[in-house]
Parts: C-alpha cells; structure tokens; sequence
C-alpha cells in the first residue's frame, strides 16, 4: 500500500492560477497576431461592461471620467482571478 500525502489547499489555487495565466497568454498571442480586437482580456472586460447596470455606469463616467473603462476593466479580471483561484 503507498502512503498518500495530500496536497495544501492553497496549492490547488496555485495551480489554477497558473493554468489560467498560460490559457489567457496564449490567447492573447494568438490574437495579438491575428485580431488584437479579440483579445480575451478586452472580450471580458467588454461583456462586464455591456453587464454593468445604467446608474452603475453612469456613477463611474461621472466619478471616474475616461478612467471608467480601465476600471471595469480590472475589475473585470479580478473576478476572472479569483475564479480561477477557486476552481484550481
């Protein structure tokens, strides 16, 4: 019988991230060379946009200015992190 160590948790989440990360690269790439509009940073960041409530939008033009999109943006790729996190 084989003795089993498991694992941390945290190691999964490492794991997740990291598989993300190439997925996302790559996929960046392959639209760099091709069509940068498809990047999938930019495909994300746009459907939270489109997603996004009226007055939500509305606080943020009027709070935030042109930075707006750069923060729905990151915002955006942060839930995408933690996802990602969380299924590894």
């Amino acid at each position: 019988m084989t003795n089993r160590t498991r694992l941390p948790a945290w190691w999964g989440a490492v794991c997740g991230l990291l598989a993300a990360a190439v997925a996302v690269g790559i996929a960046q790439l392959v639209a760099g060379l091709t069509v940068p509009a498809a990047s999938p940073v930019v495909a994300v960041g746009e459907a939270a946009i489109d997603h996004t409530p009226l007055a939500l939008k509305d606080w943020a033009t009027t709070n935030f200015g042109p930075a707006d999109k750069i923060l729905e943006r990151n915002i955006a790729n942060a839930a995408l992190i933690r996802r990602n996190a969380a299924i590894g």
